[in-house]
């Protein structure tokens, strides 16, 4: 009996000193999850800031490069893009950079300035459209249009229109292009 009582005395000495070790690990654990909660907030912020500033940058950056391209007509095309962008909800920023890389892309394959500018409205809006159609990321269509235009067609696969060279060779041969 005797040795029952020490053995029973050890256990709940045991069982407290595991309870204490475990209500211990607990609030060690909610420390650290109090820290870093704290370090992640910090973090966030900072995040937050740096976006806003590589944002910004690159805004200036895409404005001066479409004031560049597109010239005297930079103020129309801007109120062209401005009215899509509250007709089709196209981001401002995104549609400068591609209409006016569209446009230099044009002016070197031989456009005047205004077919350069009028072929890039255009493909803005079928970015547009393809967009909505596929509930595809607007930004990453105007980079596979950008592409199809460069020579990779594979890139529209995905949205259903098959392009390869020989078919752009028979057309352009066909219409007198080349």
């Amino acid at each position: 009996v005797e040795w029952f009582k020490k053995l029973r005395s050890e256990a709940d000495n045991a069982s407290k000193s595991v309870s204490k070790s475990s209500k211990n690990m607990n609030s060690s654990f909610k420390d650290l999850k109090n820290t870093l909660a704290k370090y992640f907030g910090i973090y966030e912020v900072f995040k937050y800031l740096k976006d806003s500033v590589t944002n910004a940058m690159e805004s200036i950056e895409t404005n001066n490069m479409f004031d560049t391209v597109f010239g005297d007509s930079a103020n129309e095309m801007d109120a062209w893009i401005q009215k899509m962008n509250q007709t089709l909800g196209l981001g401002i920023t995104d549609t400068k950079k591609f209409t006016a890389t569209l446009s230099q892309m044009g002016s070197a394959m031989g456009l005047t300035g205004q077919e350069a500018m009028n072929m890039s409205q255009k493909m803005a809006q079928m970015a547009g459209d393809i967009s909505s159609f596929y509930d595809a990321d607007i930004t990453q269509v105007q980079e596979d249009l950008r592409s199809a235009l460069s020579g990779s067609y594979e890139t529209m696969d995905k949205y259903g229109v098959v392009l390869r060279q020989s078919t752009v060779e028979q057309y352009a041969y066909a219409n007198g292009i080349a």
